[in-house]
């Protein structure tokens, strides 16, 4: 199951594991720039980019902008 609109796609995919009675269903967010790319995965309406930027917005507010840019170009 997927849906497109433009340069973006959602892709339902359902998983399960081995010997596993139980499944899940995954959406796959990805965005076309020259060919398709995974951006963000979503699960149970839980979108991993969301949990990336509420870590983030915790850090800035925490040691400041300027600190989180020194940490990412050193690492």
């Amino acid at each position: 199951n997927y849906s497109q609109n433009g340069n973006t796609a959602r892709v339902k995919v359902s998983i399960s594991l081995d010997d596993a009675s139980a499944s899940a269903t995954v959406t796959l967010k990805l965005i076309n720039n020259e060919r398709w790319k995974l951006y963000d995965l979503e699960y149970q309406s839980v979108s991993i980019l969301d949990i990336e930027k509420i870590g983030y917005d915790s850090k800035i507010k925490r040691q400041g902008l300027e600190k989180l840019i020194e940490k990412m170009l050193s690492s």
